[in-house]
């Protein structure tokens, strides 16, 4: 289905964030169950939040969550949406870590395409992904494939 037949509902509230900096977005179900194994499960198999089609996510950062939204209605990940970022490539490796983490493969993959692009193009420096690496998988306790292979 498209962004356009989805635009009307049914829709999820996704809750990112904690305390007074949490931000709620309320976006398309079956776009995001269509984005994510994560979300599928979660709005469909019986979970509390298939009942409250509600989601909470304290431990993320609303700005990592708004990119994966506008990129969940534009159907990719486009520069103009990184634009008010200010260190694009640790927003980038982040944003990554939050696709691995909730089974967005599609984005994970336009992340590592848009960083290969910005590499490539000298637009952002590999010593940061490299930090990112070496500190990011710590924190999160989580390694994939792609990172482990970087």
């Amino acid at each position: 289905m498209s962004v356009r037949a989805n635009i009307t509902g049914p829709f999820a509230e996704i809750i990112v964030g904690a305390g007074r900096s949490a931000v709620v977005f309320t976006l398309p179900k079956e776009l995001l169950c269509k984005s994510s194994t994560y979300f599928k499960a979660a709005l469909n198999n019986g979970f509390s939040e298939t009942t409250t089609q509600r989601i909470v996510f304290d431990d993320d950062d609303p700005d990592i969550f708004r990119t994966y939204a506008v990129r969940l209605l534009q159907e990719e990940l486009k520069r103009e949406c990184l634009d008010e970022v200010s260190q694009v490539e640790r927003h980038l490796f982040q944003l990554y870590i939050f696709a691995d983490k909730r089974g967005i493969l599609d984005l994970a993959n336009d992340v590592v395409t848009m960083m290969a692009s910005y590499w490539d193009q000298e637009v952002i420096n590999m010593s940061v992904t490299r930090d990112c690496l070496l500190h990011g998988v710590r924190k999160n306790g989580k390694s994939s494939a792609v990172i482990r292979k970087m």
